[in-house]
């Protein structure tokens, strides 16, 4: 799976990944950096600890709509936000 990024797509991604507020949307931007240097889908998902099935669907959503396809629609309950600790710990 390729991924190619111009140079405005990568720094709104990298605006986007630390401004994140809550985790899953952190991988969401985070699965589609790390495609785009090169890992494979199942390196990213040792990496981030997802699916294969949700590189795959966020591959995708990123080739159709952009940073639009990566943007995750409300969800009813509780949100989590993550802390600076939380994305450190995820990026190790």
């Amino acid at each position: 799976m390729e991924i190619s990024l111009i140079e405005q797509e990568a720094a709104d991604l990298a605006r986007a990944t630390a401004t994140a507020h809550q985790v899953r949307q952190w991988q969401h931007y985070r699965a589609i950096q790390l495609l785009a240097e090169g890992q494979s889908p199942q390196q990213v998902v040792t990496m981030l600890g997802c699916s294969l099935a949700s590189v795959y669907n966020r591959a995708a959503s990123w080739q159709q709509k952009g940073h639009v396809g990566l943007v995750e629609a409300r969800h009813a309950g509780q949100t989590h936000p993550s802390d600076a600790s939380a994305e450190l710990l995820l990026e190790q």
